[in-house]
């Protein structure tokens, strides 16, 4: 058994050659874009707007929002710049 992970469903065991068949199709059906939850650049399907993480997250009841600068009111990014400072409300675990 080997683990993947991918923008569309997150992590993942692959078990099955038919299983690795369907990972390595949607690995080509991805389009990069940016995740309009926490926008991070993302390889995800042309027709969805949120990567797994956000997706996650809002199906637990969450809302999800950049944090932004006080002073310039650009988002904020983390310590490496590749995404947005969240900040997560509500949802369930």
């Amino acid at each position: 058994m080997t683990s993947y992970y991918d923008d569309n469903f997150g992590q993942y065991e692959i078990e099955s050659e038919e299983d690795l068949e369907f990972y390595k199709y949607m690995q080509q059906m991805n389009v990069k874009k940016f995740c309009v939850g926490c926008g991070m650049s993302v390889q995800i399907q042309p027709q969805y707007a949120y990567c797994n993480g956000c997706a996650d997250q809002i199906e637990r009841g969450g809302d999800i929002w950049p944090e932004f600068d006080s002073k310039t009111g650009k988002p904020l990014y983390d310590e490496d710049d590749t995404m947005y400072v969240l900040r997560i409300y509500g949802g369930k675990d």
